[in-house]
């Protein structure tokens, strides 16, 4: 084996070796090159069609008209090379366009346009064409009615004044819309038996006089509100009542004086006052006495006691003055008739001297 390696033309085999070796190599890597650059030239070139729907861009002086019949979206057939298809339809740098700059009040036939699409690429709108309506525009404030189902509410209870966000809202439109407007209309909805306070975000809407929507934008569209649902009460006096007096003169008054009472509207509706009965068996003096109130079956109170307060009037000075009148009057008597018989001895006397 020395021998060989000591030889030249060894030395220049294994120089061959790797001279053919590097050939074949450069060869197949160039050969795979260009493999794959005409496949990407290839992807490159491929034609490619593609659907894209986009919002609809409308030019019109929005402050001055206000424009309807217009679709809100659009659909557009793309068609071209496959990179740049995919390009436009990730970065979507083009409009679809109704220009209305030029044309007055009514109702026109407008050909929609593209603004920012490639050169290279064809392209088809759907719809080609849209029908709008201008119309001057007009702008108002309403106030918010609320509306509810009343037979939602439980029995025994009742809906106060519902409290909103806001009582007014702007209203922008077509000013023959404008003028159709009756009401704006805030619908709150309810469960059944609903005995707890409400609060809901609710959408407004415009009605004209026969309950119709009208095609108006409200600023804000929604409001927010808080429908209070309490146990149905009014407000009666109390009359103090005095049991087990036995003869006794007292004289009642209550604190508070009125009360709220609750319950079935029905049963309320015919209730003015509110009896209370103060047992005085036990009372010999003016003192204070705390009374839970019973409204009745099906009623509740607010508060549920009363402080009464009993006064009693003392009877030893009634029997004084009855005293000193019957002795007046006995007085009185004997005065009457010492002077009858003072007058019949008179003319007694004067009978006898005739």
């Amino acid at each position: 084996m020395n021998k060989w390696f000591s030889q030249k033309w060894f030395y220049r085999l294994i120089a061959l070796i790797f001279t053919l070796l590097l050939f074949f190599y450069v060869n197949i890597d160039q050969g795979n090159s260009t493999r794959q650059n005409g496949i990407y030239s290839a992807s490159m070139l491929a034609t490619k069609t593609a659907n894209i729907t986009v919002p609809l861009q409308i030019n019109a002086n929005n402050e001055r008209y206000f424009i309807t019949g217009y679709p809100q979206k659009v659909r557009v057939k793309l068609e071209g090379p496959n990179s740049l298809v995919t390009q436009t339809i990730n970065t979507q740098r083009f409009q679809i366009v109704a220009n209305l700059n030029k044309l007055g009040i009514g109702k026109h036939r407008v050909t929609l346009t593209q603004e920012g699409l490639n050169k290279s690429l064809t392209y088809t709108i759907e719809p080609k064409t849209i029908e709008v309506n201008i119309q001057p525009r007009e702008t108002r404030n309403f106030p918010i009615q609320v509306n509810y189902n009343k037979a939602s509410i439980a029995n025994g209870y009742m809906a106060r004044e519902p409290q909103l966000s806001q009582r007014y809202v702007e209203v922008s439109g077509a000013r023959s819309e404008i003028n159709r407007i009756s009401a704006i209309i805030a619908n709150i909805p309810l469960e059944r038996n609903t005995n707890n306070t409400v609060n809901v975000n609710v959408p407004l809407q415009a009605v004209d006089s026969y309950g119709n929507t009208v095609s108006a934008i409200i600023l804000p569209s929604n409001v927010r509100i808080t429908l209070p649902v309490v146990k149905n009460s009014k407000k009666v006096s109390l009359n103090p009542v005095a049991t087990n007096a036995d003869g006794k003169n007292v004289e009642l008054s209550c604190s508070p004086t009125t009360v709220s009472v609750f319950g079935a509207q029905s049963t309320l509706s015919q209730l003015n006052q509110l009896n209370v009965n103060v047992d005085v068996s036990d009372v010999s003096q003016t003192t204070k006495k705390t009374i839970t109130l019973q409204p009745g079956k099906g009623l509740t109170t607010s508060p549920q006691t009363v402080t009464v307060t009993i006064k009693v009037n003392n009877n030893d000075d009634n029997d004084k003055n009855s005293s000193d009148s019957s002795s007046m009057n006995s007085n009185s008597t004997s005065a009457v008739t010492d002077k009858q018989w003072q007058s019949s001895k008179q003319s007694s006397a004067s009978s006898m001297q005739k």
